[in-house]
């Protein structure tokens, strides 16, 4: 299992796409086009990199699903917000294999 800790409640591998809505917010409503801010959080820094994909609900969740909806970043920046609450704005790095 990777390291750290899954959420409360939640086991590593569960399927977000499973999870019920959430009771206290109404749900997202994204434009197709449009730009929204999005996070992740990281434990252990190995170097590695990131990409955001989305299948749509009514695709099988399939790997070849999500390398056909790559989701391409808004600029060419990142914002990392530090555990002291600090800032650091660092350009990105685009790389492909």
């Amino acid at each position: 299992a990777p390291g750290g800790h899954p959420p409360p409640g939640h086991a590593w591998g569960a399927r977000g796409s499973l999870l019920p809505p959430l009771a206290s917010s109404a749900p997202a409503s994204w434009r197709a086009g449009g730009v929204v801010e999005v996070g992740w959080g990281i434990a252990a820094n190995h170097g590695g990199g990131y990409a955001y994909r989305l299948c749509p609900a009514s695709a099988p969740l399939t790997e070849e699903c999500f390398q056909a909806n790559h989701l391409p970043f808004a600029d060419a920046a990142s914002t990392l917000r530090l555990g002291g609450g600090g800032e650091v704005r660092a350009p990105a790095a685009d790389v492909s294999i």
